[in-house]
């Protein structure tokens, strides 16, 4: 599963990635294997 994150208005850093990644993955991860891409526009 790959990650797509377009930040707008706001500092965007390495701990925030990894933050949203994670988040993400937990609510997906019954779907993971169906899912390709997530984008993420904040």
């Amino acid at each position: 599963m790959k990650f797509s994150v377009r930040p707008r208005n706001i500092p965007w850093n390495d701990e925030l990635q990894q933050q949203v990644e994670r988040s993400v993955a937990f609510a997906v991860d019954r779907y993971r294997s169906r899912i390709g891409l997530i984008s993420v526009h904040c």
